[in-house]
């Protein structure tokens, strides 16, 4: 019988160094993810996501419900960012959201470049345009890679309230874009 995620957690919260292996694996997609989108940079981005790592596991003693992990975990992850945006001296609005993710692959002809450039700016705009709560569902689910539960979880919200503000994400987006 296959672990479930708070008994994973609950191994981990005890010592269980495979079972926060475990965890790290499930959720360093979505937190880098995250994390690019608040430092707008991938090497900072890597840095506090080990850091909030590091923190989770030195202080997952004080995590009471093994279901509130996802969620717990980010909260960290975004005091780790802000503090380091602080250390900067610069807003998190200001941060680039979407960054090609194909870097370094360059499309076949100058136009197709140009036009790919252009859309990826217009999308990123458009993103950065969405309020925080509809930023973050967008980009745990498309740049993070996170399930709609766990990108729920990792947001606190139900899965209703997370297919609803995706929803509502993706109308605004499609309005902007047009």
């Amino acid at each position: 019988m296959e672990k479930t995620e708070p008994d994973i957690v609950k191994a981990a919260i005890s010592g269980n160094r495979d079972a926060f292996s475990e965890l790290v694996k499930r959720y360093s997609g979505p937190m880098s993810a995250l994390a690019y989108d608040r430092l707008g940079n991938v090497a900072d981005a890597q840095d506090a996501v080990q850091e909030a790592f590091l923190v989770a596991f030195k202080k997952r003693a004080s995590l009471r419900e093994a279901e509130k992990f996802g969620s717990w975990l980010y909260e960290i992850l975004r005091n780790a960012c802000a503090q380091r945006m602080r250390a900067w001296g610069i807003d998190s609005r200001a941060v680039d959201v979407l960054k090609d993710k194909q870097a370094g692959e360059q499309p076949l002809t100058p136009l197709d470049h140009a036009v790919a450039t252009e859309r990826s700016h217009q999308l990123r705009k458009a993103v950065e345009r969405l309020s925080p709560p509809l930023r973050e569902i967008v980009v745990l689910r498309y740049l993070g890679g996170a399930g709609r539960q766990e990108a729920a979880a990792m947001l606190d919200i139900s899965l209703a309230a997370a297919d609803k503000r995706l929803e509502r994400a993706l109308s605004e987006l499609r309005e902007s874009l047009k």
